[in-house]
């Protein structure tokens, strides 16, 4: 088998599609149209061209929120997805819910003795495709049935599926595939975590929702999430599904619609009694599954792959959804639409799913060609975290009038955010399970520790100082801060911290969001540092010189300034080479990081000139670090070099420097050096 993808536009290109590609001279073809043009008349218009040039093909078609094609998202197309089977049969039928209709019809018309799938596409806004979807599998449990409930563009006015002779706004298409040979796997992906408290649905009617906890199901979702979202139901909701656990498994329900009476129409069947709860898309965990996912169908034997997909998950990631669709199309050619709810039915679940991807994979043979590569990224949402925030802040309030032991309920921001708290000395009162996951350590490692114990050496005073100074003034701080872990790994984090507040307007403590920017400083670590020697660059020594001085000027400080070089380093390259060259440079560096302090910055200045800005240093202090270098580089080897010898010139930074005074000093003192003998010191 094999499947042919292409995107409509006109009745002429289409045709010569059909024929460039022999589609006609296959004997069982299914064809799915997705149709992203909300235009009943336009539909059939196309899946009648299709039935002429194709007049023994199954076609099916829908209305969509999207259209999926080869693993890339589409809006406003139609897309026309052929498979060709070799031995596979298919049967198909419409069926208009408006007339006299039973489960029973459908098993009648399309359901073989062989029948591997049924592939259902129905209304998005009229029938209960929930009922059907239980009658269904009741009467064919091992059926595979799979397909999507049509949508339009997150609208909620029109929905419709079609065959190549009518539409309807209520009612499905089907399709069964049956055959000995076709291999049938289904899976779906959620990762949409639970938040807020444990909720109980109080007054529902199917997928009709009247109230829950006893609250009017419109003023439930102002409460949590907020007026942006209760004003903008439903389109804005479908981030926000609610979610209950059916045999083990999340089952989450979106809004559909806000009927008259202010109700919800949902996307599948709440029951009276269920328990629920709000839930939201953890993008971290949306990525990375998509490894454990690849790994766990890519043994398959797939030849096609049939997508169904939530409008609520596109509305969520929009085109970073494409992860997702470009992993399963690296294993075989992928089609399908957004839906407002997926079918779903596996000999482990049986359910009408929303805020999936769902898939079919398909083959007739047991091996399939070897998959290409995909490749995840990372992605960020503020609008989830300003709604959840707002959700979790509201449900924490609610908690501790009902459990004074449960202080705080954050368990998105847990579970998603570096986050911490802390009293007003600073001492750790609360932390993040990403945080802790992040520094690899239990709560009872760090809770009443203070946060200076993650403080790396390379942090300034002067950063802690105005961090504290920005706070006590009841402003919040933002900056960039390096820290250490526990085992010495070095990390950095960009850093919010505001004040908390009790109930009486009284500051306690302080909160602070955290962004691991660990990657983005090792690239200005490259942009600052030396490829060589793993020194500070010249660009970095500028800029460093610059703040030495500021602050010298700032306290009433001083500061040493050397710029030495390496003697006859040209005829080192001239006659060893400048791989040679190039050793003597890294064991220089090595030596001299070695025997300065830690809080001397050392630079390479160019070819084989260096300097070093010394902290709180005077004259004397210099000439002893200086004395000290020689020892120590008279002492090394640098074979095949015989010796090597530096030359110094010294400088004390002094009122209304700048950064070219000192650099002029340094320089002179250093030329006298060279003249008068090299392997010594000036200063100027």
């Amino acid at each position: 088998m094999r499947t042919l993808n292409t995107q409509f536009t006109t009745d002429r290109e289409l045709i010569t599609f059909i024929k460039q590609n022999n589609i006609s001279t296959n004997k069982n073809i299914l064809i799915q149209v997705f149709s992203g043009v909300i235009d009943e008349i336009a539909s059939l218009k196309v899946s009648a061209t299709l039935k002429e040039q194709l007049p023994h093909a199954h076609i099916i078609g829908v209305s969509t929120a999207g259209e999926i094609l080869d693993g890339s998202i589409y809006d406003g197309t139609i897309l026309i997805s052929f498979t060709l089977f070799k031995t596979t049969t298919i049967a198909s039928k419409l069926f208009d819910f408006t007339e006299p209709f039973s489960v029973d019809d459908i098993i009648e018309k399309v359901v073989k003795k062989d029948t591997k799938v049924l592939i259902i596409f129905s209304d998005g806004l009229t029938s209960n495709a929930e009922l059907l979807l239980k009658k269904l599998s009741e009467k064919n449990p091992n059926i595979i049935i799979a397909g999507g409930r049509a949508a339009d563009s997150i609208n909620y006015s029109t929905t419709f599926v079609f065959d190549h002779i009518r539409s309807t706004q209520n009612g499905s298409v089907v399709a069964s595939l049956s055959g000995d040979d076709l291999i049938v796997n289904s899976d779906y992906i959620l990762n949409w975590n639970q938040i807020g408290k444990e909720m109980v649905v109080t007054d529902a009617k199917e997928n009709i929702v009247y109230s829950v906890d006893n609250i009017e199901i419109k003023e439930l979702y102002r409460k949590y999430l907020g007026a942006e979202i209760a004003d903008n139901l439903p389109s804005a909701g479908t981030e926000f599904p609610l979610i209950t656990m059916r045999n083990g498994i999340k089952v989450a329900r979106s809004t559909v619609a806000v009927l008259e009476d202010d109700s919800f129409l949902f996307a599948g069947n709440l029951h009276n009694g269920e328990k629920v709860r709000f839930a939201y898309g953890n993008l971290n965990e949306i990525y990375n599954s998509i490894d454990s996912d690849y790994k766990k169908i890519s043994n398959l034997p797939i030849e096609s792959i049939f997508v169904y997909s939530c409008s609520g998950r596109k509305s969520l990631m929009g085109k970073e959804l494409e992860v997702e669709f470009s992993m399963l199309n690296s294993l075989a050619p992928t089609s399908g639409f957004f839906t407002f709810g997926e079918y779903f039915h596996s000999s482990k679940v049986s359910e009408l799913l929303n805020i999936t991807t769902t898939f079919l994979m398909l083959s007739e043979t047991e091996t399939s060609p070897t998959p290409n590569s995909y490749r995840s990224k990372k992605y960020d949402s503020n609008r989830i975290l300003k709604v959840l925030t707002h959700l979790s802040d509201i449900t924490a309030k609610e908690m501790e009038e009902q459990n004074r032991e449960l202080l705080r309920l954050n368990r998105m921001i847990s579970n998603s955010v570096l986050y911490s708290t802390s009293d007003l000395e600073g001492n750790i009162t609360s932390i993040s399970h990403a945080y802790l996951d992040f520094l690899a350590l239990q709560e009872s490692d760090l809770l009443g520790k203070n946060h200076n114990i993650f403080r790396h050496p390379d942090t300034t005073k002067e950063f802690y100082e105005n961090m504290w100074q920005t706070l006590i003034a009841n402003e919040n701080f933002k900056g960039e801060i390096k820290n250490l872990k526990h085992n010495g790994e070095e990390y950095w984090l960009k850093v919010k911290i505001t004040a908390i507040y009790n109930e009486k307007s009284e500051k306690i403590g302080y909160s602070s969001y955290n962004e691991n920017i660990t990657d983005k400083k090792r690239l200005e670590y490259l942009s600052s540092h030396d490829p060589l020697t793993g020194l500070y660059n010249r660009g970095a020594f500028i800029e460093e010189i610059g703040r030495k001085i500021k602050s010298a000027k700032r306290y009433n400080d001083s500061f040493g300034f050397i710029l030495f070089d390496i003697d006859h380093f040209k005829h080192v390259n001239d006659t060893y080479g400048h791989k040679v060259g190039d050793d003597v440079l890294v064991i220089l560096s090595e030596a001299i990081t070695k025997n300065i302090r830690e809080n001397d910055f050392l630079a390479r200045w160019g070819g084989e000139e260096f300097t070093i800005i010394a902290p709180h240093t005077d004259i004397e202090q210099l000439v002893a670090l200086v004395v000290k270098l020689q020892k120590e580089i008279a002492t090394l080897s640098f074979a095949p070099v015989p010796k090597i010898t530096l030359s110094f010139g010294l400088t004390i930074f002094i009122k209304d420097d700048t950064k070219d005074t000192i650099l002029t000093r340094a320089d002179e003192a250093l030329y006298r050096a060279k003249e008068n003998g090299r392997d010594r010191y000036e200063s100027n």
